[in-house]
């Protein structure tokens, strides 16, 4: 796929990273770090947040499918040190989700 087409979601997956607990808890403490579950993309969330679609994102904050992380999720996260996340930065928001079984 040429630069030209690339869409936003497509370049954000370029940009996702992978990460344990230790190094994505700061992010937590600033107040910046949201959780994406499973049923939706890093890059399609991080998309709907850059370019502000209001609706999109409230839906699924509603829906729980897309929530700041709290003191109370933090305490599970800490129980499972050894599970990686990707995670992807949209400024001034961290984006975390739980790596799939087997995924590189």
């Amino acid at each position: 796929m040429s630069e030209e087409v690339k869409t936003l979601e497509d370049k954000l997956k370029d940009e996702i990273d992978k990460a344990r607990w230790e190094l994505l808890k700061d992010h937590h403490t600033r107040g910046a770090l949201f959780k994406v579950e499973a049923g939706l993309e890093l890059s399609q969330v991080g998309a709907a947040l850059a370019k502000d679609e209001v609706l999109k994102v409230k839906e699924w904050l509603g829906q729980n499918l897309f929530y700041k992380v709290e003191d109370a999720h933090v305490t599970e996260f800490e129980k499972m040190e050894d599970l990686e996340y990707n995670f992807l930065i949209i400024q001034p928001y961290v984006l975390i989700q739980e790596r799939k079984e087997g995924e590189e």
